[in-house]
């Protein structure tokens, strides 16, 4: 959590605001931009777990999520175009500046960051699961139908 917060500061430090703005409640959009940008990079060179990166930004779990998968969707749908060249300009500052930093090898061999990572996995399966069922199920019922019009007719 410590070298999260220094994160933030040389995130705060390269885009000229303060640290408080940022981890703060304003929603200007390039506050707004800043953060989804750090989760994502934080989320996918550290694997972090959400809750904790909620923590270094003062927010939920489900807040750090929601930034993931919007960004997941507008790269998907290469939408924004603008969006994605500040997201791909922030990412390729914080490789240089954080990840090849060895100040920062801490996350990689932080033990309770595996077992959170684990415990979200196991999560993750057990969703899987489920909506593979839903989906057999469903798949069962469609063919029940199909079977029904077909004598029908």
């Amino acid at each position: 959590m410590k070298d999260l917060k220094k994160i933030l500061k040389k995130v705060a430090e390269k885009h000229n605001v303060n640290y408080s703005d940022i981890t703060g409640a304003c929603r200007d959009r390039c506050l707004v931009e800043l953060r989804m940008f750090y989760v994502f990079c934080i989320r996918n060179e550290f694997q972090i777990d959400l809750k904790t990166i909620g923590k270094s930004l003062n927010r939920d779990h489900s807040t750090i999520i929601h930034h993931i998968t919007t960004i997941r969707e507008i790269e998907h749908l290469n939408i924004e175009k603008e969006f994605i060249s500040k997201l791909n300009e922030f990412k390729n500052w914080f490789n240089a500046e954080i990840v090849f930093n060895p100040e920062y090898e801490v996350f990689q061999k932080d033990e309770q960051m595996q077992k959170n990572l684990l415990y979200e996995l196991v999560n993750i399966e057990k969703q899987y699961q489920e909506l593979t069922e839903k989906i057999n199920k469903l798949s069962i019922c469609k063919f029940e139908i199909l079977n029904k019009l077909i004598c029908l007719k």
